[in-house]
């Protein structure tokens, strides 16, 4: 597994610990999570444990990683989900490592070749932005065949690919 699968999958439990209603008058939740070990370190992004006995205060705030040192454009080639005791994650694995992203919630999920705003399920919708990346191979096939996964845990209902075009891949 590359090291930005972990990063996100990181990440993404983070945002998700912190999601709580999605009306957005509501301060983040406070939860008791498991341990967490670290299991890897991406350079500039630092990480963290957690105690059993300490609670999570999370954030809404975008949570960004600029681009690290690439010649080649990673490629998407898996995406999978997870459902852990305390937590559930969601991994988008690519073939090299270091490309930026940006994660953060937003109103409405649109594909970014039409504008068509997409019937997601859920009550809030957190957007991964990874650039630069692709999820297509030099002939125009997908790297990785399915754009819609529906494991339909407590908090990730569903994770739908949004964008794949200029260098920019989007979930």
């Amino acid at each position: 597994m590359t090291r930005i699968a972990v990063l996100l999958s990181v990440v993404l439990l983070l945002a998700a610990a912190s999601c709580g209603d999605g009306d957005g008058d509501q301060p983040a939740p406070t939860s008791t999570l498991p341990a967490a070990q670290p299991t890897a370190t991406v350079e500039g992004v630092e990480p963290t444990a957690t105690a059993a006995t300490t609670p999570f205060v999370g954030s809404r705030e975008p949570v960004e990683k600029p681009v690290g040192d690439i010649t080649d454009t990673p490629h998407l080639v898996d995406v999978r989900t997870g459902m852990h005791e305390g937590f559930e994650r969601i991994v988008f694995e690519f073939d090299a490592a270091d490309p930026g992203f940006r994660v953060e919630y937003i109103e409405e999920a649109i594909t970014c070749g039409s504008g068509e705003v997409l019937d997601v399920d859920g009550s809030a919708i957190l957007q991964v932005r990874i650039s630069p990346a692709a999820a297509h191979d030099d002939a125009g096939a997908p790297t990785f065949p399915q754009q819609d996964l529906r494991p339909s845990f407590a908090s990730i209902l569903e994770a739908i690919q949004t964008c794949d075009f200029e260098g920019v891949v989007t979930w």
